[in-house]
């Protein structure tokens, strides 16, 4: 049976790759689409034009949530419940020393890496409490980086990347430090509804904010081994931590 699925923030990099996956993977789904601005994201514009109707651009800002709630309504039209979740997205504002990080900075990657999420996670989980499929999840895109058990081992690896004597990334590591909070926390909320809610680290993937970092894995690699994850997703295994799609 085909599958409704939503992706955030698909206007580029992870986003869109995760859209191309899951049209190429799964030919029957439908997959609504986020961007903030649809007239600018040409290549998904692409990909649903070729897609016979099965990928479908929805315009979402997840900082502003007039336009998370007019998503939700143009959504609605169509479906009363989706399968699949997928919250991505996200900024790296004020990379250098964490003591050079601005709180205006700060701020503003707290609201688009935590709260936007926490927005949108509110709006669509009813979509996902609604459908009858016999395996719903959500999934949204954090970062090894966010963990406090590897925080030294992650400052240490982006320390040797840059060349750098500080890790330039620590202030969006320390926003991805509470969006798992946040996800762990939704996922208790969600257990008793059968709703696995899983954090996913895409890897270092070779997009804007990742340019010429050593190691970084193409769109398309990171893009396949998340939705893989997802498929073959084992529930029992979401509390030992963030799943990897590398």
């Amino acid at each position: 049976m085909p599958r409704a699925n939503l992706v955030i923030g698909a206007n580029r990099g992870i986003g869109l790759g995760l859209v191309e996956e899951l049209v190429k993977k799964h030919s029957t789904d439908v997959v609504y689409a986020t961007a903030r601005v649809p007239a600018e994201a040409k290549e998904l514009q692409e990909i649903a034009r070729k897609s016979d109707g099965r990928v479908i651009v929805v315009q979402l800002d997840m900082v502003d949530q007039a336009s998370i709630d007019a998503a939700t309504a143009e959504i609605a039209k169509s479906t009363e419940a989706l399968d699949e979740v997928i919250v991505n997205g996200g900024a790296a504002l004020g990379i250098s020393a964490i003591e050079e990080v601005s709180a205006e900075d700060f701020s503003r990657n707290l609201d688009i890496n935590v709260v936007g999420p926490h927005r949108v996670i509110k709006a669509f989980v009813p979509f996902l409490k609604r459908s009858k499929a016999p395996r719903r999840v959500l999934a949204i895109t954090s970062s090894a980086g966010g963990s406090l058990g590897f925080a030294d081992q992650i400052w240490d690896m982006t320390k040797a990347a840059t060349g750098q004597d500080f890790s330039p990334a620590a202030g969006y590591f320390a926003t991805k430090t509470a969006v798992n909070g946040l996800i762990r926390q939704w996922g208790l909320r969600l257990e008793g509804d059968g709703i696995p809610v899983v954090a996913m680290h895409p890897g270092l993937v070779d997009t804007d904010m990742a340019k010429g970092m050593p190691g970084a894995i193409p769109i398309a690699e990171s893009a396949a081994g998340f939705i893989a994850v997802i498929d073959e997703l084992d529930p029992s295994k979401i509390k030992e931590g963030i799943l990897s799609a590398t």
